[in-house]
C-alpha cells in the first residue's frame, strides 16, 4: 500500500481575540494553511471490482485550538483537497476502466499539538489527531467484468483516520505566527482492513 503524506506549507497566520493583543499570549488560536497531498494510497473497492488510483494535488485546511498547558494545545482540524487526479482500474487485470477524472479528499480530526523544542519566538512541535477521512470519487460508468456497475453514482466514502506530524513555528507577535508542517495520515479503509492501510 502506498503511503499518504500531507505537506502543509504555511505562511499561515493565527488569529485570536484579545483585550491586549500586544502583551498577552493567545490561549485560543485559529489557523489556516495551504499545502499539498502527496502519494495517496491505492484503495480496493470490492463492490465494483475496482482499484482507486490517486495522484497528488493542492490541499487547504483550517483549525481551532485552545492552549491547555505549557506548550500543549488541543482542538479541531479539517482539510480539503478539491481536485485529486483519479483513475479506476480493474483490481484483477489492472486495466484502466475509464479516462482520468478528479476526486476530492477531506478530513476532520480532533487534534493536539505539543511544543518540544526551540526557544524565544521559534518553536518545534509534534502534532497528532484522530477522526474521519473522506473520499469523493467520480461516477463509475463502466463496464467491469466482475460486476454490473455501469452508471455507479459518485459518492463519498468515509474511513477512520489518524494523523501524525511535526512542524516549525515562528511567532511574529504574542497572538500571531507562521508555520511549516509535515504530516502523515494513517487511513483504515473498511474494505481492506487495518493492516493493509497502516503499515509504516
Amino acid at each position: 500500500m502506498k503511503r499518504l503524506y500531507i505537506i502543509l506549507v504555511g505562511l499561515v497566520v493565527f488569529v485570536a481575540p484579545s483585550v491586549n493583543a500586544q502583551a498577552v499570549p493567545a490561549k485560543n488560536w485559529v489557523s489556516g494553511w495551504a499545502g499539498a497531498v502527496l502519494d495517496p494510497p491505492n484503495l480496493l473497492d470490492p463492490k465494483t471490482g475496482s482499484r482507486w488510483e490517486m495522484g497528488t494535488g493542492l490541499s487547504f485546511g483550517a483549525g481551532l485550538h485552545h492552549q491547555v498547558g505549557q506548550g500543549l494545545m488541543i482542538g479541531f482540524d479539517g482539510s480539503f483537497a478539491p481536485s485529486i487526479p483519479f483513475e479506476f482500474h480493474n483490481q484483477d487485470t489492472d486495466v484502466l476502466i475509464q479516462p482520468k477524472d478528479n476526486a476530492k479528499i477531506a478530513s476532520a480530526m480532533l487534534s493536539a499539538r505539543l511544543q518540544y523544542g526551540g526557544g524565544g519566538s521559534f518553536g518545534i512541535y509534534l502534532n497528532g489527531g484522530v477522526g474521519g477521512f473522506f473520499w469523493d470519487v467520480p461516477a463509475l460508468v463502466g463496464p467491469i467484468s466482475t460486476c454490473q456497475c455501469i452508471g455507479t453514482p459518485a459518492h463519498w466514502d468515509s474511513d477512520v483516520g489518524l494523523l501524525t506530524g511535526a512542524g516549525f513555528e515562528y511567532r511574529l507577535a504574542p497572538r500571531s505566527a507562521v508555520f511549516l508542517e509535515w504530516g502523515r495520515f494513517w487511513v483504515f479503509h473498511e474494505h481492506e482492513g487495518v493492516s493493509s492501510n497502516s503499515i509504516k
